[in-house]
């Protein structure tokens, strides 16, 4: 038993020991021997533990102000004067499908502090005799590059995979989810420009920032977002009726609801992605006084159908029946309820056009 707690104090010992010794990163020229200015970006601070603060939390704040520091530190040390020989020219992503903004870089790159560095590594450490606690970011500019051209090759393939899927859903006659996931993936390209100005600015290898495939990239989802933004052909028959008189008014707010979808409202069903007939009627329901204030009841009836042209397919079929009031006459009730079948209406054929 003896034998046993002396060898677990022997094996123990050394792991003290080595806690007792400050990492290279703490003192001020040990620091600039191993983490060389040029070759390396660090951000370094100290602190101490603030009451009622536990140690964890007190080495996870030092660690943020560390990271802090050492992106900092990229930005400040990563500008550079870029030549006109060796300017490059980026294309802004932005979230219209008709814009393009073409941004040169001429002057300098500037690398804000929320910046997610590739690489970067974050230590801390607490003196045991003064309780002074140490955090240190630290990344090697020969890492940073390998894994910031890394990233832009990760990222240009993610968007390489979107379009493929974006271009079978267009095949596919999916034009609605085809937009979608179109509009989806132009975030993306401001994840590679991101990582393209951080590489640019530290290394002078311009080929790695692979602008021509990027370039390349954009261009073809633009011009499938351009195609896409009226590229589904809705064709819309619908006869409503309020009381005795044709009531046009369905049909108008219909298609303001399912404008969002990027569709083109065409008048012949044989150009049409999708067909919708609508078949509306109302009906007085009842009247009934309270406390001499009146309130009137009516139904609108909604017959629907929704086929798919491509197919020939009667895809959706089916009967509404929808409640209104009011206090003023039946056709006031009527429009009310007009109003909740518009926004039943658009709902369902949204859900549709998007299988």
């Amino acid at each position: 038993m003896w034998k046993r707690i002396l060898l677990i104090i022997l094996l123990s010992q050394p792991l003290f020991a080595f806690s007792q010794i400050p990492p290279d990163w703490w003192e001020p020229a040990s620091r600039q021997f191993h983490y060389p200015k040029g070759e390396w970006y660090i951000g370094f601070v100290t602190g101490e533990q603030k009451p009622c603060e536990s140690i964890d939390n007190a080495y996870s704040r030092l660690k943020d102000e560390a990271r802090v520091e050492a992106v900092s530190s990229i930005r400040m040390n990563i500008e550079k004067q870029m030549s006109n020989s060796s300017r490059s020219e980026l294309l802004h992503s932005t979230t219209q499908f008709d814009e393009r903004i073409t941004e040169v870089f001429e002057s300098k790159t500037h690398i804000s502090v929320e910046l997610e560095v590739a690489g970067l590594k974050i230590d801390a450490w607490q003196d045991p005799k003064t309780k002074d606690i140490g955090a240190f970011a630290y990344v090697s500019r020969k890492e940073l590059i390998k894994k910031t051209e890394k990233q832009i090759t990760v990222t240009l393939t993610k968007i390489e995979m979107a379009i493929d899927n974006v271009s079978q859903m267009v095949e596919a006659e999916q034009k609605v989810k085809a937009r979608e996931a179109a509009q989806n993936a132009l975030p993306l390209f401001a994840e590679v420009e991101q990582s393209q100005k951080l590489l640019l600015s530290i290394d002078d290898d311009t080929e790695s920032l692979q602008l021509d495939e990027m370039h390349s990239l954009q261009q073809k989802l633009l011009n499938i977002c351009a195609s896409l933004q009226h590229g589904l052909k809705l064709f819309i028959s619908c006869t409503a009726v309020l009381g005795d008189k044709p009531f046009p008014t369905l049909q108008k707010e219909l298609q303001a609801g399912l404008s969002d979808v990027g569709c083109e409202f065409v008048q012949d069903s044989s150009i049409a992605d999708w067909s919708v007939y609508i078949n509306a009627n109302t009906r007085d329901y009842n009247c009934l006084d309270y406390g001499g204030v009146k309130a009137f009841t009516s139904y609108v009836d909604v017959g629907v159908g929704i086929d798919k042209q491509t197919t020939s397919q009667r895809i959706y079929e089916d009967e509404i029946h929808q409640k209104g009031t009011h206090t003023l006459n039946y056709a006031e009730a009527a429009r009310s309820a007009y109003k909740d079948v518009v926004k039943n209406l658009s709902k369902t054929i949204k859900e549709v056009i998007s299988q």
